[in-house]
């Protein structure tokens, strides 16, 4: 577990900070935290070939080369979540911005009051997922 923090800390040395956060490493390294060793085994496979990936993307940072690493790691954030349950910070807000506005968006148009209707409907994407965001942090979801 800590040779991947390693091996990502040691490949991205040279990376300025907006390339850190572009390749999501701060993400992957809580969710290598969070997961042990026996969850962990089985995307090693899948985390090796990651950081694979990763050593052309710090030596030219370049679309090319990052395009198949964000497509891995969209593959093991996905296993993850189906295995394990977790889930990054920050998605589930999303997930409720999209069910939340575009609803708040057609109560506004019944009402005809489209403004209103929006910003109901963001408020309650905010509230909503505050409470999911907070829920699956007691039950240690979250990373």
């Amino acid at each position: 577990m800590k040779d991947y923090i390693e091996q990502i800390e040691t490949i991205t040395r040279d990376l300025n900070d907006d390339q850190k956060k572009f390749l999501q490493l701060g993400s992957l390294k809580r969710l290598i935290n969070k997961l042990d060793d026996q969850k962990l085994q089985p995307l090693t496979e899948d985390l090796d070939e990651l950081i694979e990936l990763l050593s052309p993307v710090s030596r030219d940072y370049t679309r090319r080369n990052r395009k198949p690493y964000i497509k891995k790691l969209q593959i093991i954030k996905k296993k993850v979540k189906e295995k394990y349950g977790y889930i990054q910070k920050g998605t589930l807000f999303s997930l409720y911005f999209a069910l939340c506005f575009s609803m708040g968006t057609a109560m506004g148009v019944v009402f005809d009051n489209i403004a209103m209707g929006t910003s109901l409907g963001l408020l309650a994407a905010a509230v909503f997922s505050l409470i999911a965001e907070k829920d699956a942090e007691k039950k240690g979801l979250l990373y």
